[in-house]
């Protein structure tokens, strides 16, 4: 039986979409460090690397206005828009 806070799980038992925890073709913003933060600048995940000894996947971001890519921790990076799987209802984060 699954309860209110049990994540929905797929694939291979990894909980779906526990922030933070992106997929590839995600656009997120750039939350960075304390002194940088970037919402103006939009990227797409392109890759998701797993390193041995790291708890969370690093995600490779290509930024959309810069060209250029990056490769980022979770926490560094907020989704544009989130979908409600209850009722589809879309929030949007940022700006």
């Amino acid at each position: 039986m699954v309860g209110s806070s049990t994540p929905i799980v797929i694939g291979m038992g990894l909980p779906y979409r526990n922030p933070p925890m992106f997929v590839v073709g995600d656009l997120v913003y750039f939350l960075g460090h304390q002194t940088l933060r970037d919402t103006d600048e939009c990227g797409i995940i392109i890759d998701i690397h797993h390193t041995v000894g790291l708890s969370e996947p690093l995600y490779k971001v290509f930024w959309l206005n810069r060209g250029y890519d990056g490769v980022y921790s979770g926490g560094q990076l907020l989704l544009v828009y989130e979908i409600n799987p209850s009722n589809k209802n879309i929030t949007f984060n940022g700006r």
